[in-house]
């Protein structure tokens, strides 16, 4: 490259000469922080060209905090609207039926399942809820990511990881915010390292020192 990335952002120049997929983006408004423009997908590929980010994986706000159905529907219209720019996750809520579930995965089915992103905090549970079941079952037919706000449970994410990739051995278990604080790095590098397929992304300010003390190709720059 002609300049370093550290050059890039310093001169605010949008990264021209790699092709860069965030891989954890929201988008939409949300309760926690200030969202520009509120997060509409016009907005966020006009950020992805300031910066040169050629595509994002979203999953909207809504669908992670109150309403997972309408989120993906926004999702996938986004994906629509903005064809190679923008690809959707699906999202579930664990704490409804498994039919619910099931005829929301199947509803999404029919038009391609990328990915599943769960934030198992914000729905008030954790990661080995049975209500996530559906979709363990799909990713793991599909050989399908999934990537999660954290791999909680009893016995922390370590035990939780063991538990899953036994039953699935099919999917990734995407770690997120894997970056945010030295705790959670050191235990992120473990996972990593300890398991196949559970990549590791930063989402985070801390990410030299994170690649410094991981393998690096089990990092995911998101």
């Amino acid at each position: 490259m002609s300049m370093s990335l550290l050059e890039y952002a310093r001169t605010g120049t949008p990264v021209e000469e790699l092709f860069i997929c965030d891989a954890h983006a929201h988008m939409g408004p949300y309760f926690n922080f200030l969202v520009n423009d509120e997060g509409s997908p016009g907005a966020m590929v006009r950020s992805m060209d300031r910066l040169g980010i050629d595509l994002s994986i979203v999953s909207p706000h809504i669908a992670i905090t109150c309403d997972f159905r309408e989120g993906n529907r926004h999702a996938y219209e986004a994906a629509e609207q903005f064809p190679g720019r923008i690809l959707p996750f699906v999202v579930v809520n664990p704490n409804f039926p498994a039919a619910e579930t099931e005829a929301e995965i199947a509803r999404w089915d029919a038009k391609g399942i990328l990915a599943f992103k769960f934030h198992a905090s914000l729905h008030g549970t954790d990661t080995l809820n049975d209500g996530y079941t559906p979709a363990y079952e799909y990713a793991n037919a599909h050989s399908l990511p999934i990537l999660s706000h954290s791999w909680s449970g009893a016995g922390g994410p370590l035990k939780v990881i063991e538990t899953l990739s036994g039953r699935y051995p099919n999917i990734q278990f995407v770690n997120a915010h894997s970056s945010s604080g030295w705790s959670v790095i050191d235990a992120s590098c473990e996972l990593a390292e300890r398991f196949e397929r559970v990549p590791v992304t930063n989402c985070h300010r801390d990410t030299v020192g994170y690649v410094e003390a991981a393998e690096v190709d089990l990092v995911m720059k998101a």
